[in-house]
């Protein structure tokens, strides 16, 4: 039953992780659109965005360029960690080659 709970959580996070995914994605069609500032639905996804990105951005800006890198950092971040730890958390443990 304990095996059963681990894969239960791991899939909760992977459904969350996807979740961030298409938060992610909804703010950067946000910026393209240039959406009103005082929608709500704007606000939400600026709200749940923007720290994540912040930090991102303090070490990006130094690089320069006309492009915001964060999206797109945070977005990779997140698949790998759905690679390399919630895949394996549902694999389990492997015997064996």
């Amino acid at each position: 039953m304990g095996a059963n709970l681990i894969v239960g959580i791991a899939q909760v996070l992977d459904l969350l992780c996807k979740m961030a995914q298409m938060v992610i994605v909804a703010s950067v069609v946000i910026s393209w659109l240039d959406a009103p500032p005082g929608n709500p639905i704007v606000q939400m996804i600026r709200t749940i965005t923007e720290p994540v990105f912040r930090p991102i951005r303090k070490v990006t800006q130094k690089w320069g360029g006309p492009f915001d890198l964060a999206p797109l950092i945070v977005w990779l971040l997140i698949i790998t960690f759905q690679i390399v730890v919630i895949k394996n958390i549902m694999l389990g443990p492997r015997l064996g080659p």
